[in-house]
């Protein structure tokens, strides 16, 4: 009896505190500026070079009060990526406005690739961390711009690398987004 009101009452909380947060949807662009950092020192050679490459794409987001989840597609010079991520936010009003830290994660799906390398060799999980706010143009519209970095974990690609020349790699993401939103 007492699992059964513990469940009941782990329920009721659950339930009553989805109903207290602010659910909302949009969508918007992005743009995102790539650095890419290889070092090694080999026998015979040694190599310190960073290459860096910007793309846009568009994004849909849904939004809980403390989270947010976005799927979207976005192209670089060689490379076009389905992108899905989660993030943790911490809204502070401002007035009419909303400022929000956020940090959290996700997965970048190559599914065009023109570099030589795989889909598979191109796609990575990545850790994100930013800021962001919300700016409100009537009570259920708002404009939402993002500002955040994103450390690319190692793909298959990079691990090879890493393998076979003993290769220090940074690849790191400086990103930018606009999105249009409508609090449900």
């Amino acid at each position: 009896m007492k699992k059964i009101l513990v469940t009941l009452f782990v329920m009721f909380l659950a339930v009553s505190a989805s109903f207290a947060l602010e659910m909302s949807a949009g969508g918007g662009i992005v743009y995102g500026y790539q650095t890419i950092k290889i070092e090694f020192d080999g026998a015979l050679s040694a190599l310190d070079e960073t290459q860096t490459s910007d793309g846009f794409g568009v994004f849909g987001y849904f939004d809980a009060t403390y989270a947010m989840v976005s799927v979207g597609y976005h192209a670089g010079e060689h490379t076009g990526f389905l992108d899905s991520s989660i993030v943790g936010k911490y809204p502070i009003k401002l007035g009419k406005c909303a400022v929000f830290p956020m940090a959290g994660a996700g997965y970048a799906r190559a599914v065009k690739t023109e570099s030589g390398k795989s889909k598979d060799d191109s796609s990575n999980f990545y850790l994100k961390g930013g800021i962001g706010g919300d700016i409100p143009v009537t009570q259920k519209l708002y404009i939402r711009p993002t500002a955040s970095f994103i450390y690319n974990l190692d793909n298959k690609y990079v691990k090879d690398l890493k393998d076979d020349f003993d290769a220090k790699v940074t690849n790191y993401v400086f990103e930018f987004t606009a999105a249009l939103g409508y609090k449900l």
